[in-house]
């Protein structure tokens, strides 16, 4: 699997480079622009452990929504906004094809065949509408409770679904 990747450097060093392998993360999973390149995507690939780790990082920035002094409704507004805002579309549109896939009929191979069409189905449209609902509902539940808690879970609400990706 390693055989013959090097580093643009000639080195491979960043491939064993924990911060270069989290510059990568952060590329593939966010949009902030931290210069990743192949260097980094291939050392991100290598290292899967990287993916939990970027979860600290956009829980703690969304759950600063938390902080804001203004009616809870408006603050999980802000936080589903700053979502939006450091998230790649790549986690929606994956959403879809998974909700896609579960609303065909058939055997798995035409489910698999559905994951991989770019058109988004009524089982997608509806999987991504319910997400939205309970992750709405969800922030919604300790919205009103103190900003440090709710900074906390959010963090927790990120990392546990990295982690989740990781597993699948």
């Amino acid at each position: 699997m390693l055989a013959g990747w090097r580093c643009s450097a000639g080195r491979w060093s960043c491939l064993f480079n924990p911060l270069v392998a989290i510059r990568g993360a952060i590329t593939f999973l966010t949009r902030l622009p931290v210069g990743g390149g192949e260097d980094a995507w291939e050392a991100f690939r290598e290292s899967p452990y990287t993916i939990p780790l970027v979860g600290y990082l956009i829980g703690g920035v969304a759950g600063l929504a938390f902080f804001l002094p203004v009616q809870p409704t408006t603050v999980v507004a802000a936080y589903l906004v700053g979502l939006y805002l450091l998230l790649t579309i790549t986690h929606a549109d994956g959403l879809a094809d998974v909700g896609d896939a579960i609303g065909v009929h058939g055997d798995p191979e035409r489910r698999r065949e559905v994951l991989k069409d770019s058109a988004t189905g009524v089982g997608g449209m509806l999987l991504v509408g319910v997400t939205l609902v309970v992750l709405t509902l969800g922030a919604l539940g300790f919205a009103g409770t103190d900003p440090m808690t709710a900074l906390r879970l959010a963090v927790a609400a990120e990392v546990g679904a990295k982690l989740g990706m990781v597993l699948v």
